[in-house]
């Protein structure tokens, strides 16, 4: 924790303030419809200019505090990534992995084009990131109880916003209209299986005004946990250890780890079993070790965050505000101890945790035959160069990840009017963010290779036989049977190391507007500004883990910065209005020019076009046209080799030596994997837990997107509350920063038949001795082109019953996104190469969200239903399947899957309060998929399809009451 900005954030909360931007803000939807009275202009998520939230020229979908509640979650990413065109990132508190620096964050990507490429504001402001290896912002540090609503824009906005507005833009507006306290409380639970996944939330917000009105401050405290997910919690699904190898269209089931807790000696040949007794014979499906139970499903989390507000108008031209926002999220996962063997290899680094020119490797070798504590039976017979061994460690105990983040926001400034219808708004905006992240039981490899290095002394006791090491702690070790390491012996061996990162953004932003003449259609309005942006960030570990040499690599320390110089404007003119066939037809533009310290980006420009045109009144057509860029990121530039781990499944396991194909001729090309076929009969991935380091390359230029949609929206008067609006998209990322996923650099490597020992990819790479997969690298580059295309539909329809005689609304709301396109262009080893990823998983072709209610004074009744259309595993993995001609291909195709939700509540007054009772249940019918090995499709976990959700079934309660 840092004490300092602590205590630097509640000072904060007594300072004066204002609402800014997000007291000026109000729905401005083109769905909704909602009434705006004549003459009333407001400012909406997309552009600085005042106007009718009707005739936004880009589509804006909102999720008021209505829809925040109904929906039972706490995590904003978890809530947006229920709506169509939201996808939820992988590296959610909801759905851990192996990344050490992000795991825990929850991010959301808009039309799946990667969270980097959608710009997350605050009240229309910039914040600080929260994560080491990306620029993104974690909703999970945005304090949810002082969220009003949250507004999304979808397509190019740099124009407005600046660099990552590739997208679209999702814009958080805070509380910014309460008065008086209110409270809240929460609790949630898996009404499935083993139960689990136990939440509780409880928050208070107050709002007040002074001086007369004058002033305004709000203040906001909540406290949130999420107890996570175990696979123990569903155990005979998430605990089922079994592997899918596409490439070979095979199964391991069981697929067991052949590292036990007991050990395995002489390539097998010597085994201890559960219960500590040495036995011959050893059989992976039967003798071998099951990891996944202690493996996390759902992160386990804890948020404490304080917000506030307040403003003071001293007059028209002056009104001083200042928001605060601070957060302390607390995250743990945890996994099955480490195994590992005498030829597992590392490689070696520097003091500073960057691996050596040439990659040498560490390697802890063979037992001697004379160590102590061999027994008699593995003696005998052993070879001179020794006892080759393998092992899981669980006397170090699991492996646990506990990070510990902490963001504080600051934004503070001046805004008023200038004189006539002019405003301005010029702000400060201050962010850190720290994250420290300490992973627990690891293994200090040369210290084990000193403790397996032992000899008997004449007096019977056992030493370690390098005398240095003993001078500096050396205990031995005996790795021979079950809970055989002493504690001793595993504190000498244990590694625990700590991660760290650290940014800072410093934003100064200033803009007027307002309208510089008047046409016979209405006023032309313009708004100028001017930007200055400085972001700045270190990460490493600490000094011990760069400092020994341990089975988990080091974090390089590396530091950067940069500096953006920004001027941009926005002009709207109305052309006509009132006329026939032109009731209303106005067009906007926008233009941004941006000054980047980072040599290859330079001078970039981004612009804006849109029209919207009404007809006839009822009916508007709307239609823009944008460029985006996206300057690379901090770690995207600079950063050395950071560790992570990813799920790879081997496209080589499986292959024996009959199989037939280029990709099984090339993966015996390897002596390891040849050595392992000729010995086994068939080469098999021991762990489908691979390092797989991102780093950064100072080659990287910025990625330019366009953004072309046309839609229309439907309003007629003769049915009043019935809104509809159908909207085309199509978006291109041109040069776009991107590395290339695990899947298709191996397949890359592997299908080459003609360069298979020059295939560039082959050097991301690396295999050790064994054949054993130790590494994948993760370079960015600069790719041709990614490419997405679809159509959103939404409707809204509010039925009101009086004519009926019953008091009260049925509304129905529908909203559908269906993807045209999506696919990634590169170049391959057959020139430019075209990964489709339309219709696969995490990339579905279509997407439902629909709702029906009923509503009046007292009761709200929701039914939810979420519909994801039919995917397949990936379409490279089809089209490998259909050209390795496999009869039945397994784990390819995957139906539709339909989720819903009820919820309900009743709103009383009583004891001076305005009370509100919820109830709801998520996933009523308990759909979670279908049950998969692991490697079935890229984005599977113990069992699991991510996009299914692993909770199952889960109801919640809350209460709220205000004063």
């Amino acid at each position: 924790m840092v004490s300092f900005r602590k205590s630097f954030a509640v000072a904060l909360l007594t300072m004066v303030s204002s609402t800014a931007m997000a007291q000026d803000l109000t729905s401005g939807t083109e769905a909704e419809g909602e009434a705006v009275a004549d003459g009333e202009s407001i400012v909406v998520t997309g552009t600085r200019i005042k106007q009718d939230g009707f005739s936004a020229t880009v589509p804006i979908n909102i999720l008021g505090a209505e829809e925040l509640e109904a929906s039972g979650k706490t995590d904003l990413g978890q809530i947006l990534a229920e709506m169509p065109g939201v996808n939820l990132v992988d590296t959610t508190v909801g759905q851990p992995n192996g990344t050490i620096q992000n795991a825990g964050t929850s991010t959301v990507a808009l039309r799946g084009l990667s969270s980097s490429r959608t710009l997350t504001l605050i009240n229309g402001r910039r914040t600080v990131a929260n994560a080491a290896n990306r620029s993104v912002v974690s909703l999970n540090t945005i304090p949810v109880d002082f969220v009003e609503r949250v507004d999304v824009i979808t397509g190019a906005a740099s124009a407005v916003y600046g660099s990552d507005a590739i997208a679209g833009v999702v814009n958080v507006i805070t509380e910014s209209k309460l008065e008086g306290l209110r409270l809240r409380g929460r609790i949630g639970s898996a009404l499935t299986g083993g139960g689990g996944a136990e939440e509780a939330m409880v928050a208070a917000t107050f709002g007040a005004k002074f001086a007369d009105g004058r002033g305004y401050f709000a203040i906001s405290g909540s406290w949130d946990d999420d107890g996570g997910l175990l696979a123990r919690d569903r155990l005979a699904r998430a605990t089922k250890n079994w592997t899918f190898a596409s490439g070979t269209n095979t199964i391991s089931d069981p697929a067991l780890s052949t590292d036990t807790p007991g050990g395995r000696f002489r390539g097998g040949a010597f085994f201890y079993d559960d219960a500590g007794t040495l036995r011959t014979g050893f059989v992976t499906n039967r003798d071998g070790y099951n990891d996944r139970f202690d493996d996390t499903l759902r992160l386990p989390r804890t948020v404490m965050a304080l917000a506030g507000k307040a403003s003071f108008e001293v007059s028209e031209a002056f009104v001083p505000y200042v928001e605060v926002q601070f957060s302390d999220l607390d995250t743990f996962y945890t996994r099955a101890p480490y195994g590992y063997r005498d030829s597992s290899t590392v490689f070696l680094r520097d003091e500073i945790g960057v691996p050596l020119p040439g990659l040498p490797t560490f390697a802890i070798g063979r037992i001697s035959r004379d160590n102590p504590f061999v027994p008699t039976e593995i003696r005998a017979g052993a070879p001179a160069s020794g006892i080759d061994w393998r092992r899981r460690f669980d006397e170090l105990g699991n492996r646990d990840t506990i990070s510990d983040r902490d963001t504080l926001r600051v934004w503070g400034g001046v805004r008023g009017k200038l004189g006539g219808d002019w405003t301005y708004d010029a702000t400060y905006s201050y962010g850190t963010f720290d994250q420290v992240q300490t992973r627990l039981n690891n293994i200090n490899l040369q210290n084990l290779k000193y403790a397996l290095d032992a000899e008997r002394l004449a007096s019977g006791v056992i030493q370690c036989r390098d005398a240095t090491a003993r001078a500096a702690g050396c205990v031995p070790i005996n790795i021979f049977g079950v809970g055989t390491i002493t504690p001793e012996a595993a504190n000498y061996i244990r590694h625990d190391s700590t991660f760290y990162t650290k940014l800072r953004q410093d934003v100064f932003q200033a803009f007027a507007t307002g309208s510089i003449f008047e046409l016979p259609a209405g006023k032309v309005q313009l708004a100028l500004g001017g930007e200055y942006r400085r972001e700045k960030g270190t990460s490493g570990s600490d000094a011990q883990t760069l400092a020994v040499i341990s089975n988990v690599a080091a974090v390089p320390s590396f530091s950067g910065s940069f500096n953006v110089k920004e001027a941009f404007a926005e002009l709207s003119v109305p052309l006509l209005s009132g006329k026939p066939f032109f009731e209303e037809l106005k067009v906007d533009f926008a233009g941004r020019v941006s000054d980047y310290s980072q040599k290859n980006v330079g001078t970039v420009y981004s612009y804006h076009a849109g029209a919207d045109w009404m007809p006839v009144e009822g009916l508007r057509f709307r239609t823009q046209y944008g460029t985006a860029q996206r300057a690379p990121s901090l770690p995207e530039l600079y950063s050395p080799p950071r560790d992570d781990t990813d799920t790879v499944v081997d496209i080589c396991s499986g292959i024996t030596a009959t199989t037939a194909g280029t990709v099984a001729g090339n993966c015996r090309l390897n002596p390891g994997i040849a050595a392992t076929i000729a010995s086994n009969g068939v080469f098999t991935q021991s762990s489908t837990s691979i390092q797989s380091p991102n780093m950064g390359s100072l080659a990287l230029r910025e990625e330019k997107g366009t953004t072309f949609t046309l839609g229309t929206v439907i309003s007629p008067r003769a049915l009043p509350g019935l809104n509809l609006s159908v909207d085309y998209y199509n978006i291109k990322v041109t040069n776009a920063i991107s590395a290339l996923d695990n899947e298709i650099l191996l397949r890359q490597c592997y299908s080459d038949a003609t360069n298979f020992a020059g295939n560039e990819f082959c050097q991301s790479v690396i295999r050790g001795a064994d054949g054993q997969i130790l590494q994948i690298n993760q370079v960015p580059q600069n790719l041709d082109r990614i490419s997405t295309s679809g159509i959103d539909t939404s409707f809204a329809y509010r039925l009101p019953l009086e004519g009926v005689g019953v008091a009260g609304d049925l509304r129905f709301d529908f909203n559908w996104t269906h993807v045209i396109k999506k696919e990634t262009q590169y170049q391959g080893i057959n020139g430019t190469e075209i990964s489709n990823t339309r219709g696969q998983i995490s990339s579905p072709t279509d997407v439902v969200r629909a709702r029906i209610g009923y509503t009046n004074k007292l009761w709200n009744i929701d039914w939810r239903v979420r519909y994801i259309g039919p995917m397949v595993s990936s379409n490279d993995r089809v089209a490998a399947a259909e050209a390795a001609g496999f009869a039945n291909p397994l784990y390819l195709y995957y139906g539709a899957y339909w989720r819903h939700d009820i919820g309900a509540s009743i709103r009383p007054e009583f004891g001076g309060g305005k009370w509100r009772l919820s109830v709801g249940i998520t996933n009523l019918f308990d759909k979670t998929g279908p049950n998969v090995p692991e490697g079935a499709t890229p984005f599977d976990d113990n069992g699991y399809i991510l996009d299914y959700g692993v909770v199952g079934r889960s109801g919640f309660a809350s209460i709220e009451v205000k004063f």
